[in-house]
């Protein structure tokens, strides 16, 4: 063959089919290597990776693991907290289009399915900074509408702290229980007076963990040798409410008497 500058050669027809040969010097032998080993069995690094194909998109096709019989791809940062990251198909997830894997074990973490949901498959969907959360603005809102940002659930317990008007009470035992959705606050509570002592009037209950943004009121029930129901207010800006005859003249005082309260704030 008459020797050719490589400028000089005809264009080989792409893509490669794989079986094309390149010499190589490999331990001072000049040898040759078919296109498809090139790359095989060794790490390849790249600034930056494109793959270009139709209007369908090209295909990354990663090897399978015999562990877990998934095709996969493995990203890793470069710097030292070598964080990674692996992708694959939905394995194990029903349905299952795409999924993230759990890098220890390959247990999928997170999974696109073919209905278009996206689905948490193991653990739990973690708010990262305060105030975000799920976003319903593709929802068409109501004239009045100021939000529709989905960012606080919580519950719990709180302890209600209760004090006559007038008098004190000797000795009570209280309990309280809440849960917040968004800005919308609902707490329960009961309050057992052991002892009355010189208690009269109404009965201030502070204590409350969250701060109404507008007057609430509700209706309470005393559990006494009569038994009535009671008004309970909490003032806009308090957490300290009150509860009170429905004649303001003062609920019925007595030991062992059961003050049950439920009621809603928004904060």
């Amino acid at each position: 063959m008459t020797n050719k500058k490589i400028s000089a050669l005809a264009s080989a027809t792409t893509p490669l089919a794989g079986t094309e040969v390149l010499p190589i010097v490999q331990s001072s032998a000049t040898t040759k290597v078919s296109v498809a080993d090139l790359t095989v069995g060794r790490a390849v690094t790249a600034s930056s990776f494109a793959a270009v194909g139709d209007t369908s998109g090209a295909t990354l096709t990663a090897t399978g693991s015999a562990a877990v019989n998934l095709g996969r791809a493995t990203i890793q940062n470069t710097d030292a907290s070598g964080k990674k990251w692996v992708l694959g198909d939905g394995v194990g997830v029903a349905n299952g289009t795409f999924a993230l894997y759990n890098l220890t074990d390959f247990v999928p973490v997170i999974g696109a399915v073919s209905t278009g949901d996206v689905k948490i498959i193991t653990g739990n969907l973690v708010q990262g900074t305060a105030a975000k959360g799920i976003n319903f603005t593709a929802n068409t809102g109501a004239a009045g509408m100021t939000s529709r940002l989905l960012n606080w659930y919580e519950e719990g317990v709180w302890t209600p702290v209760a004090t006559s008007s007038v008098g004190s009470i000797t000795t009570y035992v209280a309990t309280g229980v809440y849960t917040r959705v968004g800005r919308i606050v609902f707490l329960q509570a009961a309050i057992s007076v052991t002892a009355a002592g010189t208690a009269s009037g109404n009965m201030n209950i502070s204590g409350i963990p969250f701060t109404a943004n507008r007057l609430t009121s509700s209706i309470s029930y005393e559990s006494n040798a009569t038994g009535f129901s009671s008004e309970f207010q909490i003032a806009a800006g308090g957490t300290t409410g009150v509860v009170l005859s429905f004649t303001n003249t003062g609920i019925t005082w007595s030991s062992g008497m059961i003050q049950n309260l439920s009621f809603t704030i928004t904060v």
